[in-house]
């Protein structure tokens, strides 16, 4: 090709020339774009692969191995007697807290326990006693004891139903968590008091 055919050929034809009418800041545009994606922070798809990498290999080394619960299926989340307030109940369960009507309840079942305990070891030392005395004088006195200790289980037991009381209306109004108030003859019953302590 002659000087003169070079100088006729179009700029488009040219080696190195602009491609279709482009400037050369947009010819270069593509391969700028280029680059800002290879040196650009990756996308999520990379991240993606990352995790599931991850997973893969704790899989492999058997790190998700006899979990606790595994093979079963989650445990319910959520009270139903909680309502609106769940979000409350979560935070409260989540720190290991607890309402206060529950604190309350857990009180009054602890004291009922105690005074029960209470009586039942009495009325086993003084049924033993009175089984081994033949003396009336001894006898009396032991029944006397005996209606002592009846009469202040008789006052705890008023004070422990107050305590029933309050718990029962601060708690969920359910049948199963109601605690019943106590009675001293229920109470003494239920030790199997002998009938000779019973009627003194």
């Amino acid at each position: 090709m002659s000087r003169a055919q070079k100088q006729n050929v179009p700029p488009s034809q040219k080696s190195g020339a602009l491609i279709q009418g482009k400037t050369p800041e947009e010819q270069r545009a593509p391969e700028q774009d280029s680059v800002k994606k290879q040196i650009g922070p990756p996308d999520l798809d990379y991240w993606d692969d990352i995790v599931g990498q991850r997973i893969n290999e704790a899989v492999k080394q058997g790190k998700f191995d006899n979990l606790r619960g595994a093979g079963k299926p989650l445990p319910p989340r959520g009270n139903p007697l909680a309502g609106d307030r769940q979000l409350a109940f979560d935070l409260m369960e989540d720190n290991n807290l607890a309402p206060q009507w529950i604190n309350d309840r857990k009180i009054v079942l602890d004291l009922i326990a105690q005074l029960r305990t209470e009586i039942q070891a009495y009325a086993e030392h003084f049924q033993d006693k009175l089984s081994h005395s033949d003396i009336a004088e001894e006898q009396e006195k032991i029944r006397e004891q005996w209606h002592w200790l009846v009469n202040h289980w008789s006052e705890k037991v008023l004070k422990l139903n107050d305590q029933i009381q309050t718990v029962n209306f601060t708690q969920p109004p359910v049948p199963t968590l109601e605690i019943f108030k106590l009675r001293i003859g229920d109470e003494l019953k239920r030790v199997g008091v002998s009938e000779e302590l019973l009627n003194n």
